[in-house]
């Protein structure tokens, strides 16, 4: 890992609604990843999901209602971490990922990097999300994109 950056300059934005049944496992891999900061972003959820996140966030927000892209927006203007990780509530980050997201930014003079979603298990829907997604997404650079979930600098995007 970097000597200069490390997990502890990363505040992770978390958009979500009704997902009492993931943000848990979500927000606790965080954690676990030394995530000093934690926005969530709550989109009126009405299944406990807020009173789960209140608990292990930094900060719970509430979602205007006007889309994903406003709600990561509104995470984003919170943030006070130098890197930014935008994380679906569904999503768990892997144990040593995060030290490897940020030493390729660094190391390649990246703007940002991603990560690519499994789906865990040996089911046939999960095999072949997994498959459809490495055959679409493959490792290596790529042109950037609107949302990219690692970027160093938070001001261009205020």
């Amino acid at each position: 890992m970097s000597a200069q950056l490390t997990p502890a300059d990363v505040s992770a934005v978390v958009c979500t609604r009704n997902s009492v049944q993931s943000i848990e496992q979500c927000l606790r891999s965080l954690r676990v990843a030394g995530v000093a900061e934690i926005i969530v972003v709550d989109a009126h959820s009405t299944d406990g999901t807020r009173q789960v996140a209140e608990g292990l966030a930094t900060a719970v927000l509430q979602d205007e209602g006007i889309g994903l892209g406003a709600a990561r927006n509104l995470g984003i203007a919170q943030t006070t971490k130098r890197l930014i990780l935008n994380m679906g509530s569904d999503n768990v980050l892997p144990p040593r990922q995060l030290p490897k997201m940020i030493d390729l930014v660094e190391s390649e003079g990246l703007a940002g990097v991603s990560a690519q979603t499994r789906i865990p298990g040996t089911t046939y829907p999960a095999r072949g999300l997994n498959a459809w997604r490495k055959g679409r997404f493959p490792s290596g650079p790529a042109k950037p994109t609107a949302c990219q979930p690692l970027r160093p600098d938070p001001t261009i995007l205020r």
